[in-house]
Formats: structure tokens, C-alpha cells, sequence
């Protein structure tokens, strides 16, 4: 059946406590209500409402995961070849730079394979699969056995050089071709001028600059686009083409600076897709969209939500969120975040049954702090961003990839800071 793309969006926080539920819902879609009672399915033990992942320990001398001595990575979409071996494609930063020196131009797409065939690694980088300039991939397998990585970017792009170590140089201001310096008239006649963070739907022109023609960020590519890279295999090559929201004005919200997206593929070959939006105003208002096509990647695609999944603290803008991972079950729909305001903390789950109402868990799904096999803990400085999970065969999480940094000064040996971090699900 294909999803409804007409709805009205209405969101529910839970207020039952100590486990107690009347349906499913109330325990977040991650367990059954017996006996008014939560019964959480594997991974999903960590609250009595269903709603925190349960994550294990990593030994600190063999961590998993992904680092890399000189170029800094971000995030990874775990994705198992027909051998049943774990690979991620992660974004990667050339020319010895971290991430936020200068992802807006250095960052490709990196392919790696586990050591030791295990979720959890560790990895060693095999491949550039899209170079500069590419982002935050999601992997996935389609119905008919071909690959595809959703992403921000997939254009060319001149990437700067850092250095190793580090000599005092750094990245020039990127992209200077900004939206900031090239100002737009309003199409209402109106004092204005459109410039980045400055794109008001109804007074700015409906093309806006960028790649995609999508682009309100602060530089060009902080927010113009979303590209899907299609191949036959994990090798390639792969061919790149530009997605585009083809109803994307019809939003007050979500109509602008798509990024991260983050695809599920449902049974019958239509793909839902999470994305971030919205960071088009002063205060850069980050929120998650959703979207739908369906004829499979190729789209058309055009919007599932008219704006925000979860509202925000107006009416003018949704829950401050990015980095949408979203994936499905038989109960319905899931979505971690990067969370930005509320009680949540550094990370969000919400879910949903059909797709169309969406529940904001008001729980942290997970934390920042790595347990070690030893008995020690580290809190990790940058923990929220870019959440994937791994599943085994019969859909249970097993593994949460982040992004994160910056790493301790007494461990140097885990090069600029910034990695592609693991943590195992405890069943």
C-alpha cells in the first residue's frame, strides 16, 4: 500500500510512567504492552517504556569503530556484502583536516571493511567511493539487489589543505562564493534582501542558489541539497543524481536547505525519507521533513510531511533536530536525531505507526558516555550527531554508529580527534 502522503500531523508524549501502557505506543513501538506493563524487545531495555537503547561495553585498547591516523571521519552507515561481512560508508576529510575545519569542502564518501568481519570492527578504510564534495551517506540495499547512498553534496568541489600535524595552518573561509554575498531582490517588492538565513518563502524568489537550487545555508554547501549515487555493487562505479522535493513550496517550514537524509525501503519498493530542513532564517531553525517516492529512488519525490514531523516552540518552526536516522518494523516507523532543544538531551527518538503522526519520546535514547571493558567510562564531547544503527537479519538493533570527538589528549594515537564511533546493543 502506498503511503498517504495527504495528513494531518498530530504529535503525543507519552505521560504514563514506571512502564505502565495501554497499546504499543506507550512503549514507544519498541515492545508489546502486556498485562498494562511494557515488555521491550531486544536493544531497547535501558527505560521501562521501551525507549533507551541498551548499549554495551568497548575494550579501550582495541576500540571499534572507525579511526583514522590523518583524516578525520563522520558518522557510518553500516550496510553487511552477500558474504556477511560489515562494511560502512562514512563521510572522511581530506588533505589532513577535522571535520569542522572544513567538511564543507574536504569531505568525500569513504567505504570500510571490518578486520575482523564483526559489526563492530575494527575498520579499515578500503576506498573513496564519492570524492569532494560529499556528506553524511546512508547506505542501502534496494528490492532489486543495487546499492544506493543518500547524501548532502555530490558536486565537484576544491578542497583546502590542513596539514599534518598540525603546523598552524587551516582551512581559508569556506566557499566565499556565499549566499551572504550574493543578496537577491523580494518578489513582493518589499526593503528586503534575500541572503542566507534570510529566505522568507513568500517574499524570496522560489529558485534559490546552489547546486540543487535548494541552498539557504551559510555558505553553499551547509544546506543545498540532498544527491543519491546508484551502483551495482559495493565497487561501482557510481552514478550520481540530484534530488529534488518537486513540492517542496507547498511547506512553510521544510521548504529549504535539505540535507541528511536518511532513506527506508519499504516492501513494496516506495522509499520513505528523512531529512533535515529549514535553516533559513537568523536563528537557523534546524528541523526534520520527511518525504516520499513512489517509484523508488528515482522518485518523483515530493513531501510526505507538509512540515516538521515534531513541533517546535512556534508555530513557525518544528523541533530543533538533525541527523535523522529512520527506519521501519511491523510496528511502524523510527527516527533518532541530533537533538537541539527539550528535555531529550543530545539525542531524540521519535515513532510513529503510520508514518503520519509522529510521537516525540520525551527520553534520552542514548548518551555520551562510552563504558569501557576495563571498568572506566569516557564522556565523549560530541556524541549526538549522526546516529545509525545496525541490525542483524531479523531486524534487531546490534550496533549505534555516531559521529564524535574531540578524543582525550592522552590518547594521540587516534590522530585529529574526530571518528567514526561504536557502540555494541546489548540484547
Amino acid at each position: 500500500m502506498v503511503v498517504s502522503i495527504v495528513f494531518s500531523l498530530l504529535v503525543q508524549e507519552s505521560n504514563l510512567l514506571g512502564g505502565e501502557c495501554v497499546t504499543a505506543s506507550d512503549c514507544n513501538l519498541n515492545g508489546d504492552c502486556v498485562a498494562g506493563q511494557c515488555v521491550c524487545d531486544p536493544g531497547w531495555s535501558g527505560s521501562a517504556t521501551c525507549g533507551v537503547l541498551s548499549l554495551g561495553e568497548v575494550d579501550k585498547t582495541n576500540r571499534p569503530g572507525l579511526f583514522n591516523m590523518t583524516q578525520a571521519t563522520w558518522g557510518a552507515s553500516p550496510i553487511q556484502d552477500d558474504n556477511g561481512t560489515w562494511h560502512i560508508f562514512h563521510a572522511q576529510m581530506s588533505h589532513n583536516c577535522g571535520v569542522f575545519q572544513s567538511w564543507m569542502t574536504n569531505s568525500f564518501v569513504g567505504r570500510s571493511v571490518s578486520t575482523t568481519g564483526d559489526v563492530g570492527g575494527p575498520y579499515q578504510f578500503e576506498q573513496t567511493v564519492i570524492p569532494e564534495f560529499a556528506h553524511n551517506p546512508q547506505t542501502r540495499k534496494l528490492l532489486d539487489g543495487s546499492y544506493a547512498i543518500f547524501m548532502i553534496g555530490g558536486w565537484h568541489e576544491n578542497p583546502c589543505h590542513c596539514g599534518f600535524p598540525e603546523d598552524g595552518t587551516s582551512c581559508p573561509k569556506q566557499n566565499t562564493t556565499s549566499i551572504e554575498a550574493s543578496a537577491f531582490p523580494s518578489m513582493d517588492g518589499s526593503s528586503a534582501t534575500c541572503s542566507f538565513r534570510n529566505w522568507t518563502k513568500n517574499a524570496c524568489p522560489s529558485t534559490m542558489p546552489g547546486p540543487n537550487g535548494d541552498c539557504c545555508g551559510p555558505n553553499l554547501n551547509s544546506g543545498c541539497g540532498i544527491s543519491i549515487a546508484h551502483s551495482e555493487t559495493f565497487e561501482g562505479p557510481w552514478t550520481v543524481t540530484p534530488l529534488k522535493i518537486t513540492d517542496q513550496w507547498d511547506s512553510d517550514q521544510v521548504f529549504c536547505a535539505h540535507t541528511n537524509p536518511s532513506p527506508v525501503v519499504l516492501p513494496n519498493g516506495t522509499i520513505v525519507m528523512a531529512f533535515n530542513a529549514g535553516c533559513c532564517d537568523p536563528e537557523c531553525a534546524e528541523m526534520i521533513g520527511t518525504a516520499i517516492s513512489d517509484n523508488g529512488w528515482e522518485g518523483p519525490w515530493r513531501l510526505l510531511s507538509k512540515n516538521s514531523i515534531f513541533p517546535g516552540s512556534t508555530s513557525a518552526r518544528g523541533h530543533g533536530a538533525e541527523d535523522p536516522f529512520l527506519w521501519h518494523t511491523k510496528r511502524g516507523f523510527h527516527l533518532l536525531a541530533h537533538n537541539f532543544e527539550g528535555p531529550q538531551g543530545a539525542s531524540a527518538y521519535g515513532h510513529s505507526v503510520d508514518g503520519h503522526t509522529w510521537t516525540l519520546s520525551p527520553e534520552t535514547p542514548y548518551n555520551c558516555t562510552i563504558s569501557f571493558t576495563d571498568g572506566t567510562s569516557e564522556e565523549i564531547a560530541i556524541c549526538g550527531n549522526r546516529p545509525q544503527l545496525a541490525f542483524n537479519s531479523d531486524g534487531t538493533p546490534i550496533g549505534l554508529f555516531t559521529g564524535a570527538g574531540k578524543l582525550p589528549a592522552t590518547e594521540p594515537e587516534h590522530g585529529l580527534g574526530e571518528y567514526s564511533s561504536f557502540r555494541p546493543v546489548l540484547h
